[in-house]
């Protein structure tokens, strides 16, 4: 066969012709590029009969190496949010191809800090997109850098793998982490806070701030919070309180919590402050009875006027001069009181002083006084008992009764049960005169000289433990008491005697 044999189309390819020896002849072309051509076949120049001839030229099997994929959105992705990845299959001459696709996959693998690859399962849906591409849906959720793979029959395409970014999908409060002792505890008047980590809905933490949190402290007072943006997605909140107390602490982000919010927070007093305690109802007794006892406590404080719920502090009491002999006690409560018990046996005025670590509680020092206690007869004495032995008969014997307790203090008051009983039948009755001020006098009569013996009681009970001597000598003569002693007759002449 002589002549010219081509074909023409997009591109144009000569035919290579070989004869057959038979009287037939063949003929080989190829074509690369997919679409419709016209086949020309000539002998000798001359067109065959149904020449020229329509040929369409088909793509050959897609291929890996030959097709690529692309993101609308580039490689940085947000969590959450459906991605569509398009892939374009070509054959191994460029030819957009769908032929002999049976498996298209997109992987994601995340890249951890070890730079180890930890799979990650995504739901993607592919479907045959026009002129020989795909499409493929799916949504990460999980934040972080990640390597995308895309496998056409189980192979790479072109550009893969490729580095992929997932962003974190929007702050969800509900998720958000709050971390650090402040959330749950804190000391009045110290700065205590807090962490917040903003998180997404599916717990990966935001990396860039501006996030309207708002910190809430309300319960015994209402506390003001300070917060500040790091930027990366971590807020730090800080706070003091002054009142100690329980508090309900909440974080909120559009209204509304945080995880775990809100929190129970245990504000805790301050260290004890020893110029703002004080004495449990306000003061002290300031009268104390010899031998009785008297107890009071005091409620440690801190600086800001919190109550103390712990003991522990160190209580002192002092008396000025002449207030060594009131005994003193301290019982430590646990609960930030503490008891303090006071015996006093000698009557004085002091001063008290209340030293709660090693400072004067609010009020003091305190004025005490130790009176004399309940009179004791025992203890009584006689101011003037040198009378007694001087008395005489008929005059008026006045003693003075000094009222003591059983340490021996002076009464200051009167109200004694005070009486005499003297042994001569001769006593012309007793008087006592109460001085209201602790003292008695006693005032009797003997018309009976002699020894004499008078017993002064207080209540029941013998002053003094015994009878006082009384030594009552005679009065003057008085002539109308005196008397004739002798006969009535006398004898003419005769001496006669009679007494008088």
């Amino acid at each position: 066969m002589h002549g010219m044999q081509q074909v023409d189309g997009i591109e144009r390819s000569v035919c290579e012709v070989s004869d057959d020896g038979n009287g037939s002849y063949s003929l080989q072309y190829c074509c690369t590029v997919a679409g419709k051509y016209t086949l020309r076949v000539f002998l000798d120049d001359k067109p065959i009969v149904g020449s020229p001839f329509a040929i369409v030229v088909v793509a050959a099997n897609a291929q890996a190496h030959s097709s690529r994929f692309s993101l609308p959105a580039g490689m940085r992705l947000q969590a959450g949010i459906e991605t569509e990845l398009l892939l374009h299959t070509f054959d191994e001459f460029g030819n957009g191809s769908t032929s002999g696709v049976s498996t298209i996959e997109v992987a994601l693998h995340s890249i951890s800090s070890q730079a180890q690859q930890e799979a990650v399962v995504v739901h993607a849906t592919t479907e045959e997109h026009a002129g020989g591409a795909y499409i493929s849906r799916f949504a990460p959720t999980k934040s972080g850098r990640y390597t995308l793979k895309v496998l056409l029959n189980g192979v790479e395409v072109a550009g893969s793998p490729a580095v992929a970014t997932i962003e974190p999908a929007e702050t969800s409060a509900a998720h958000c982490l709050l971390k650090g002792k402040g959330l749950q505890q804190a000391k009045a008047g110290v700065e205590s806070g807090f962490e917040i980590y903003a998180c997404d809905r599916f717990g990966s933490r935001r990396e860039n701030g501006g996030d309207a949190f708002d910190v809430q402290l309300n319960g015994v007072a209402k506390v003001a919070a300070k917060l500040t943006d790091r930027g990366d997605g971590v807020y730090d909140a800080v706070y003091t309180a002054f009142r100690s107390g329980t508090y309900a602490l909440s974080v909120l982000l559009h209204g509304r919590h945080a995880a775990g919010s809100p929190y129970q927070l245990v504000v805790a007093p301050a260290a004890t402050h020893g110029a703002c305690s004080s004495i449990v109802g306000g003061a002290v007794q300031s009268v104390l009875r010899a031998g009785s006892s008297i107890s009071f406590a005091v409620q440690a404080m801190d600086q800001f006027g919190n109550k103390r719920t712990q003991g522990g502090d160190k209580l002192l009491v002092q008396f000025s001069k002449g207030g060594t002999s009131i005994k003193s006690t301290v019982k430590d409560l646990g609960d930030g009181r503490y008891e303090v018990a006071l015996v006093g046996t000698v009557s004085i005025v002091c001063a008290m002083q209340l030293l709660l670590e090693n400072t004067p509680i609010m009020g003091s020092p305190f004025q005490l006084a130790v009176e004399a206690g309940e009179t004791d007869a025992a203890q009584c004495t006689i101011r003037n008992e040198s009378v007694l032995q001087s008395a005489v008969a008929g005059e008026v014997i006045s003693v003075v009764l000094e009222a003591r307790d059983r340490f021996g203090n002076r009464r200051t008051e009167g109200g004694d049960s005070v009486h005499l009983r003297v042994t001569s039948a001769s006593n012309c009755g007793e008087r006592v005169v109460d001085h209201a001020d602790g003292t008695y006098r006693v005032s009797f009569v003997c018309t009976k000289a002699g020894r004499q013996s008078a017993c002064l009681y207080v209540g029941d009970c013998l002053v003094g433990g015994r009878a006082l001597d009384v030594h009552v000598s005679a009065a003057a003569v008085a002539a109308r008491k005196c008397a004739l002693r002798g006969k009535a007759t006398a004898v003419a002449g005769v001496s006669t005697s009679f007494t008088v």
